[in-house]
């Protein structure tokens, strides 16, 4: 029997209870209170079982969200550096020199000024461009 039908039962015995204020030992259909309260107390833990079932669902489906959220955020930023960088090529390509590994050429600039950047100072270079672009 489920959840909902035991509870529903309960309450439909209790109502009748309550409905025949007479001694349930002279009424075949009232059921004893103690059979009465053991249901109902029955029913409620299985309430309390399934909102706390239900709790934690909600639980992680909103962790789940919120990781969903920030790599949302994380997209949409390398998005942005994409676009910075995209008018950006390897000034090696540029002067045939050979290989000048982080040193870039901003093609957005009239002059088409070198920009030295290596390993993590990409990012702090492309960051700071992009809050003076906001």
């Amino acid at each position: 029997m489920k959840t909902s039908e035991r509870l529903l039962s309960a309450v439909v015995d209790l109502q009748h209870y309550v409905k025949h204020s007479h001694d349930s030992a002279t009424c075949a259909a009232c059921p004893r209170w103690d059979e009465l309260q053991q249901a109902a107390v029955a029913a409620v833990d299985a309430l309390s079982a399934a909102d706390l079932a239900a709790a934690a669902y909600r639980d992680r489906a909103d962790r789940s969200a919120a990781k969903m959220h920030a790599e949302i955020e994380r997209l949409r930023e390398d998005a942005e550096r994409y676009h910075y960088l995209r008018n950006r090529v390897p000034a090696d390509v540029l002067n045939g020199r050979g290989p000048s590994a982080g040193v870039w050429c901003d093609m957005d600039n009239e002059l088409g000024d070198l920009v030295l950047v290596t390993g993590d100072d990409l990012d702090a270079e492309v960051d700071a461009a992009l809050k003076e672009t906001k």
